[in-house]
């Protein structure tokens, strides 16, 4: 059983990872375009995203990302959608509502 202080530590190393994730990629969503842009800081074999819809279903994945990925998502019903970026150690996931 871990007492509190490894899990007070694990949380804040938790925090601390997705924070440094978080200035590494950057995905957002232009409404107006439908799309989804997935801005990376460096260009990373490693680094691939895969979209889920809101059943768990993969519906688009791809890797070895540049430093600006574009999807478009007007083929797509509109509904809430899942973005994993991931570097094969960690994931960063958001969820994306298209009107």
């Amino acid at each position: 059983m871990k007492n509190n202080l490894d899990m007070n530590t694990q949380s804040i190393l938790q925090n601390n990872l997705e924070k440094a994730l978080d200035s590494t990629f950057s995905i957002y969503l232009n409404q107006l375009l439908n799309t989804i842009y997935i801005d990376l800081d460096k260009e990373d074999a490693n680094v691939s995203y895969s979209i889920y819809d809101k059943k768990g279903k993969m519906i688009k994945t791809k890797c070895n990302l540049s430093r600006r990925n574009t999807l478009s998502l007007t083929s797509f019903p509109s509904g809430v959608y899942t973005v994993e970026v991931s570097d094969n150690i960690h994931k960063i996931t958001k969820q994306i509502l298209k009107f």
